[in-house]
Formats: structure tokens, sequence, C-alpha cells
């Protein structure tokens, strides 16, 4: 990955700038260090926060493990698909599934009264597990119609050789029943493409009905990827430095987001309730606020999918692009969640035109609206109220997006895109606090 400083090969490391990257660590240090002793020196052992943070966590990961148990309903729905069941029965089977992986995770953050962060943790990994359960599913069904369509191939060359008088008309190639998927091509705009499902082993348990098993299934559930493919690119060892590496750098952002939240976003988030002046807030926070949002972003993608994929051996690291040159938000928002960003190409954008026939600009809308609601989804279960602050402020990019093709791949776009990245996200926190 880009900012992964641990790899030489990184685009950081290659920069001739990667001098003022190792600076903006080791200044973390420093004031993490200063800022831990000066609230133990001042404030005395004010773990309040932390308490509050970790108080039902238990609960929240015995929640999430049981939402995963139950998604392993995924490998039964795909072998009763590929049994040729009625295919609006199957339809119905992984819909209510997912339906109730949601369902549940929202209804259980708001029936045990969770904290904000208990209550993301739960409905973002349910999200998790929605997405892959639901590409799990959706991949297998193609993968059954281009089983079926060999097979078929396969008995009309079989007839017309027997016509021809071919001797080994009947033989078995032992291939019958499996499928590569390097032999499925699709159209631009129907099923999945190539360039979406690379290259796959010609593994005996890459081939499709085999891949349908509970283990292949756990094995998608632990790789740092939202879509499903038979077989991944995979390292051959584990760099355990590296791994131990990640993780202390995951420990120090950790604590730099609660040292931002403690000092200086969650009092001034009080005062905008007990004050009444949500402006001088909003003021305040700006810069914290930006600070908590780059560490959140460098903590999950560079940090803790870096560490699940190495010791998962995952090879493909790509989780994000370089967001940070953007100039539109469109571009951003193809460039910053790469794994959602691909589980929305294929299995929103592409399924909206294949399965339910929308027009490109029709599937680009609705996969807009998918995401914005799934985001608010999650805002919602967090703060226990349905305050549609996100979602507006996500509407109001389609109109950005058609401005942007005016100052698009220019200075004005990246300093535009980041001043709504920078004023975006306090306003939104204070909105969310003090609208009744």
């Amino acid at each position: 990955s880009r900012l992964d400083v641990s790899t030489r090969d990184s685009a950081i490391e290659k920069s001739e700038f990667h001098g003022f990257y190792h600076m903006g660590i080791l200044v973390v240090g420093y004031y993490l260090v200063t800022w831990a002793a000066t609230m133990w020196l001042e404030d005395g052992h004010d773990f309040e926060l932390l308490h509050s943070m970790m108080q039902g966590m238990l609960q929240a990961v015995m929640a999430t493990a049981a939402l995963l148990l139950v998604s392993f309903t995924a490998v039964p729905i795909s072998v009763a698909q590929h049994r040729n069941w009625p295919r609006w029965l199957v339809a119905t089977m992984q819909h209510s599934v997912q339906t109730v992986l949601v369902l549940s995770s929202v209804a259980f953050v708001v029936w045990y009264d969770l904290g904000v962060s208990q209550s993301a943790f739960v409905v973002v990994e349910t999200c998790v597990i929605y997405m892959k359960t639901h590409s799990f599913i959706s991949t297998n069904r193609e993968l059954h119609e281009q089983w079926k369509s060999v097979r078929a191939q396969r008995k009309r060359d079989a007839r017309k050789a027997a016509a021809a008088g071919s001797d080994d008309d009947d033989k078995d190639d032992g291939e019958d029943d499996e499928v590569l998927l390097d032999e499925y091509e699709a159209d631009d705009d129907e099923g999945f493409s190539d360039a979406e499902i690379s290259y796959q082993p010609r593994a005996r348990t890459a081939l499709y009905p085999r891949n349908i098993s509970l283990g292949g299934y756990f094995a998608f559930l632990c790789f740092p990827t939202l879509v499903y493919e038979t077989s991944y690119p995979r390292r051959k060892r584990i760099r355990w430095t590296y791994f131990f590496e990640k993780l202390v750098m995951m420990i120090g952002t950790l604590v730099l987001i609660y040292a931002m939240v403690h000092s200086f976003i969650l009092p001034e988030i009080r005062k905008s309730t007990s004050e009444g002046d949500p402006v001088k807030s909003v003021v305040k926070i700006i810069m914290p606020a930006w600070a908590v949002h780059l560490g959140v972003f460098f903590l999950i993608f560079e940090l803790i999918l870096n560490a699940v994929a190495e010791i998962t051996r995952f090879a493909d690291r790509d989780f994000y692009q370089d967001w940070w040159n953007s100039t539109t938000m469109d571009e951003y928002a193809r460039k910053w969640n790469q794994p959602v960003h691909k589980f929305l190409l294929r299995h929103v954008y592409k399924e909206t035109i294949h399965n339910l026939r929308f027009s490109k600009t029709s599937a680009t809308y609705a996969t807009f609206i998918f995401s914005s609601l799934l985001h608010e989804m999650v805002m919602a279960a967090c703060v226990k109220r349905v305050r549609p602050i996100l979602l507006t402020f996500q509407l109001t990019q389609l109109p950005l997006i058609v401005l942007g093709r005016l100052y698009k791949g220019t200075a004005f776009g990246n300093y535009f895109f980041w001043f709504g990245l920078i004023t975006g996200p306090p306003l939104m926190s204070v909105l969310y606090v003090v609208l009744p």
C-alpha cells in the first residue's frame, strides 16, 4: 500500500518526501508522550472515556460472533443454488438472511443502549458480514450459470462428435462438473468481467462447485476483501516483524485518536449542548476532528487491513489509492475505500444493470443511494436517533460532482476537496448532538 513505511516498494518510500512522513510519525510519538504525561500530572488518571468505550464491548464482540455464525448459512444457500432450487426461493433465503443480519445488529445496539464506539463496532462489522455473504452467494450464482453453460456446450460437442463417428464421445475428462473462472468471458455490462475475477490457479478446490464449503467460506471471512473469488494471490510466508510493526503502530494510532477525542472534541461537544453555541464548537474542533478522520483512515486501511492481510498471507494490498490528490468528490469516493468500492461496483452497480436492466446512469444513482443509506444507518445506530444529516451531506455531493467537471484535475479542485473534507466531519458531529 502507498503509505506503508515497512515496505521499500511503497509509494511513500519511493518519494523524495518520505523524510517528512517519518518526521510526522515521530512528532505524533512525541505528542502522545507529552499528552500522557500532562494528563497524568494535571488531571490525574482520568479514564472515564476509556471506561465508557470498553463498557459493553464484550457483549458487542459476542453479538458479532453470533452474526458471523448466522452468515455461514451462505454455504447451504449456495449448495441449494447448485442443486437447481427455484431461483426465487434461493433469492428469498439469501435476502432473508441478509435482512436478519442488519436488523439484528441495529436492534441489539438499541436494545442494550451501547455506546458510540461499541455500536460502531457491531454495525460496521455486520455491514462487512452482510457484504461478504452477498458476494459469496451472488458470485457462486454467476459460476453456477457458467457451469451449466459449459456442461450444455460439452453435451452438444459430444453429440456432434458422435454424429461424426468419433470414438471418444463417451470419454470423461474428469472436469464435466467443474468450471474454471478463466473460462468465463462476460459482457462489460452484464455479469462479472475477467478484469474483476483475476487469474485463478488450477487447484481442484478452486473449481466450481468444489469451492462451496464451510472452510472456503471461513477463509473468505478472514481475508481483508469484500468481493468473493474462488482463490486469491497469496504470500509464501508471514513476515512476523512486519506484522508486529503494524500492531505497535496500531496501538499508537488508537492512543492518538483517544487523545484527540478526550482532550479536544468531547469537551467541546458537551459545551455545544450546554451553552447552545454550536458554531463556536465547530470552529474549535475542526482541526482535532480532521486529525481523528485521518487517524481512523490510517488505522483501518493502512494498519488493520495490512495486519490481517499479513497474518492470512493475503497478497493483494490495494486497500486505497491516492485519494488525497482528488479534485472531485466522485474521484475521492472511488479511491479512499477500495474494498467497498469494488463491492459496490460488482454487486450493486453491475447487478442492477444485469438483473434489473437499469441503465448505466440509473445504476450509478442506485449505487450512490445504497451507499448513502448504508452510511446513514450506521450513524443512526451509533447516536440512537434518526437524523438524516450524513445523508443530506452526501446528497449535496451530487451537484458538486456535476460542477466538479469544470475544475477536475486542477489545484482549485484539490483545495475545494480538502475544504469539504476538513469542515464536513466536525459540522456533522455537532449537528448530530445539538439537533433534537
